[in-house]
């Protein structure tokens, strides 16, 4: 198991899984409000932090779903234990959430009100005392939505409802029976779980409902939440601290195609200058072609690359270059 350097891993998981895997989350919004969205709906995460008041309040999603003209806005909010008082936080968020757009509001006469709800990872919800919002003698239903990790049968029923969003979590829909079984007991229900998670992706895949790099997520956050937790009888081995929204972390699959694009970059840059710096001629004209071939670079990075290159090769740039790195 990777050592967890994060103390709000799962918070990390789904404030992740929402910033680089939004499209999926379009089913969740479907299942949990009541819905009927397309899969090729706008939709789009936004800032998940409000000031009003001179106070902070960060949530760990904020969507907006359709155009600037015509859309929705829904939060939701995920809980790795029971919080009685999360009704009061959603709808606290709401509130933030209209107040911050009163002067759009005021244009057309509406106030917008968005929809909330909370993904329990660990609990049922069943305590969480709903909540109505009350106009002087008429009530608005505004009641929070939920789901609950806890509450799904298996992995069969996530699939049936496009819910691949959630697959990451499925240990926690399996977590008792870890809890209370014992190592060998507990790593073969675990790979027989991972197994079924590894079937319905690839079949989800083949029938077009992901793409390969939204598998490529699902399976990094599975094994960000896989590393957050400790299958033995004394359960989690997590220290969480005040919940700040979570934040969203460079996947295993982006950190290899970074190495991998940097690694061919770098050779681009050392194919073109190598033979330039050995010759001393048109250096000024090969670092303004590496500027053109490798934009992300800059010229500074590139005057530090030739820099050190020419170090390498043993090449005196002169006086009007940047000075070399120490041997």
């Amino acid at each position: 198991m990777a050592e967890n350097t994060s103390n709000t891993p799962f918070d990390d998981a789904y404030r992740t899984l929402s910033a680089k895997g939004t499209r999926l989350m379009i089913p969740l919004i479907n299942y949990m409000f009541h819905q009927k969205y397309s899969m090729d709906v706008p939709i789009t995460l936004l800032n998940n932090e409000t000031n009003e008041d001179n106070s902070k309040a960060i949530t760990d999603s904020r969507f907006m779903v359709g155009d600037n003209h015509l859309y929705n806005i829904f939060i939701i909010e995920e809980q790795t234990n029971l919080d009685k008082d999360i009704p009061y936080r959603l709808y606290d968020y709401m509130l933030r959430h209209a107040l911050s757009h009163l002067s759009k509001m005021y244009k057309n006469g509406k106030i917008i009100l968005p929809s909330v709800g909370v993904l329990n990872l660990r609990d049922d919800n069943k305590d969480i005392k709903p909540m109505t919002l009350v106009h002087t003698n008429s009530e608005i239903d505004v009641t929070m939505k939920d789901i609950s990790m806890q509450n799904v049968e298996n992995l069969e029923k996530l699939a049936e409802n496009k819910l691949y969003c959630l697959m990451p979590f499925y240990a926690f829909m399996m977590e008792k029976r870890l809890r209370n079984s014992d190592t060998e007991e507990a790593k073969k229900l675990y790979l027989q779980e991972l197994s079924k998670y590894r079937d319905i992706i690839e079949k989800a895949k083949n029938n077009g409902d992901l793409i390969a790099d939204e598998s490529y997520t699902l399976d990094d956050i599975r094994q960000m939440v896989i590393d957050g937790l400790k299958f033995e009888k004394d359960g989690l081995n997590t220290k969480e601290l005040e919940k700040m929204g979570g934040r969203i972390v460079e996947l295993e699959h982006e950190k290899r195609f970074r190495e991998g694009q940097e690694k061919a970059e770098f050779s681009v840059f050392q194919n073109l200058m190598t033979p330039i710096l050995k010759k001393h001629k048109n250096i000024e004209d090969g670092k303004r072609l590496c500027n053109t071939l490798l934009p992300n670079w800059g010229m500074a990075k590139i005057n530090s690359k030739v820099a050190e290159l020419a170090h390498k090769l043993n090449v005196d740039l002169g006086p009007t270059s940047p000075p070399l790195p120490p041997r």
